[in-house]
């Protein structure tokens, strides 16, 4: 992973906005905002933008967007739904995935196994 790579995900829903921003491996950005149809249409482009302008590098932008009208809400994608790459960011669009699986209790911790997998895939 580049170390000074910001990517920046956004989750909209109907009853609100989730982001996480991260700096490499450092989180330094939360918030949980208002749904998209409480925002205006420039708020979701404009954050971005100043994201990149205050750490003077593009941002990678990950919208999770499960339906149509969610991945148009926030003004970062064009007419066929494929994310906008500009100067100050560039967007992939990408479905949520499953929830995560039921897991087996009581063997111990293997969270370093997870990672090493989640590394080996691509």
């Amino acid at each position: 992973m580049d170390e000074n790579r910001l990517i920046m995900t956004l989750k909209p829903a109907a009853l609100e906005t989730r982001i996480l921003m991260t700096h490499g491996r450092d989180e330094v950005f939360k918030a949980v905002l208002p749904p998209p149809s409480q925002m205006h249409c420039r708020a979701a482009p404009t954050l971005v933008e100043s994201m990149a302008l205050w750490y003077q590098q593009q941002v990678s932008v990950v919208l999770c967007a499960d339906v149509w009208e969610e991945q148009h809400a926030l003004a970062l994608c064009d007419g066929l739904g494929f994310g906008v790459q500009n100067v100050h960011y560039e967007v992939d669009v990408v479905r949520p995935g499953p929830r995560r699986g039921k897991r087996l209790r009581g063997l111990g911790g293997f969270g370093e196994l997870r990672q090493l997998c989640l590394r080996g895939v691509k």
